[in-house]
């Protein structure tokens, strides 16, 4: 295969050894595989790092199978996109090459490591994999996702300067013992005219994010229970972020974290710029909008085809913006600025309805503001959205409290390493790790065969295997000897 070598599994990838191998006719199994995109994002974690890090022990008394396995098995099952564990038996344990793949090894495959299921489910009961994480404790599902984040940071696949942060609930049902409940009530009005009191209950968590806006990236995350404060945690997720090595210049953020002590603390303490927008009902909007009437002669006046924007420097009127409570002050009043949309798409905004963007950035292009404020707006449709319908983020393993976490910092970290491999650099590592990406190259992974030999393997087309055994086919369609 090359110079590297990945031993994740109980055999290692020799891709020159085992064709050898099967010019001798020496090999000892073989198995087409759907090996192919596990094995993408496996070459790429080992290339980071990350996969040394799945190596967890667990909370166990007595246990016949490694912990590290079943924490990859469970790995494998996120990246193929399983919505639920019951899929696992027919999508994933029907695969011989991707067990063997992922460290399985024939006598597991075929005889299971023990009779649970009346010795009908090989290689293992589907639920040992969910009981598993169910004993990884907080800390080690935290430790794998934060160390992941700093193994991507350290490879250079977070770039960014600008990070959005923002919460989204993740819905469970009321027997979920770990995750909260909120109540809300709602006056409904029927076809008829009457109106009626609705209250409805939702259960769940809160994930806090802190995503980078160019490269997708969620550098640091936190759950909570579904209803809690989002604004107290924005500093703390800051330091985390800086900790482990991304930098964080501009934060972008909606009016649940207009608080004035937190943005000070944010702008002075943590030298972190944001934007958010003000409620309509604070002086300092109230006062922007008025100032915006006068246009050039209060600001910066800057517009395109869609949107006018009004740039104004040193307003005062926003009294919560100081030092926390208790902490000494010196020198003048601080200042903030503030652009207000007067016109959008085109069409003139009324004033009690302008946004107004509270910064701490200059303003003299205020375009410039908006247009970063509504790259925050990405975060519900490239990750929130994403993670719920293209990751299952929602669809936990099971109620315990410990395997819901361990599935969300699991689906955190590998949905990283997704938004990795899409860039130019995160093809090139998985390429040094696999050499090429066989199951793309040859159209899928149906012509794809894993061979073995006694402690090594291979991934080949069938028709490269057809030209190594000694008997070619007339004429090749992919393969080129």
């Amino acid at each position: 295969m090359g110079e590297k070598v990945l031993r994740w599994a109980a055999y290692t990838r020799n891709q020159v050894a085992v064709a050898e191998a099967i010019a001798r006719k020496e090999y000892e199994d073989l198995t087409p595989t759907g090996v192919g995109v596990v094995d993408e994002f496996f070459a790429l974690m080992d290339e980071v790092g990350i996969l040394d890090r799945l190596a967890v022990e667990g909370v166990y008394q007595r246990r016949m199978i490694p912990m590290v396995l079943l924490v990859v098995t469970y790995c494998a099952r996120i990246i193929l996109g399983l919505s639920s564990q019951n899929q696992m038996p027919t999508h994933l344990f029907r695969d011989a090459g991707l067990l063997r793949r992922i460290g399985y090894t024939a006598r597991h495959i075929e005889e299971g490591f023990c009779q649970r299921g009346k010795g009908l489910m090989r290689p293992i009961h589907k639920n040992t994999v969910a009981d598993a994480l169910e004993r990884l404790s907080q800390e080690e599902s935290e430790g794998i996702y934060a160390g992941s984040v700093r193994d991507l940071v350290k490879a250079g696949f977070v770039p960014d300067e600008v990070f959005s942060m923002d919460g989204t609930e993740l819905h469970t049902t009321g027997h979920y013992p770990g995750a909260g409940s909120i109540t809300s009530t709602k006056e409904v009005t029927n076809k008829w005219g009457r109106t009626r009191t609705v209250t409805s209950t939702r259960h769940g968590y809160l994930l806090l994010s802190l995503r980078g806006v160019q490269s997708n990236t969620v550098v640091v995350a936190k759950v909570g229970k579904i209803g809690m404060g989002e604004h107290p945690y924005a500093i703390a997720l800051v330091k985390a972020a800086k900790a482990a090595g991304a930098r964080v210049r501009v934060l972008v953020i909606d009016g649940l974290y207009c608080v004035g002590d937190m943005l000070w603390r944010l702008k002075h303490e943590e030298k972190v710029d944001f934007i958010v927008p003000a409620d309509t009902n604070m002086c300092i909007a109230q006062d922007a909008r008025g100032l915006a009437l006068l246009r050039e002669e209060a600001g910066v006046v800057e517009e395109d085809q869609e949107i006018t924007a009004v740039g104004l420097r040193g307003l005062t009127t926003y009294d919560a913006y100081q030092p926390p409570e208790g902490t000494g002050r010196r020198g003048p009043k601080p200042t903030l600025n503030a652009v207000v949309v007067t016109r959008w798409k085109n069409e003139a905004v009324p004033q009690e309805d302008q946004t107004v963007l509270i910064t701490s950035l200059p303003v003299d292009h205020p375009l410039r503001i908006v247009e970063m404020y509504r790259k925050r707006a990405e975060m519900e449709n490239k990750l929130h959205r994403e993670l719920k319908q293209g990751w299952y983020i929602e669809r936990f393993p099971s109620k315990n409290h410990l395997a819901c976490l361990a599935h969300i910092f699991l689906t955190l970290t590998l949905y990283n390493v997704a938004c990795a491999y899409k860039t130019r650099r995160g093809q090139e590592l998985a390429n040094r790790g696999i050499r090429r990406l066989r199951a793309e190259h040859l159209g899928g992974a149906a012509w794809v065969l894993v061979v073995y030999t006694k402690t090594e393997y291979g991934l080949f087309d069938v028709e490269e295997f057809a030209h190594l055994s000694g008997n070619p086919p007339q004429r090749f369609h992919r393969y080129r000897p």
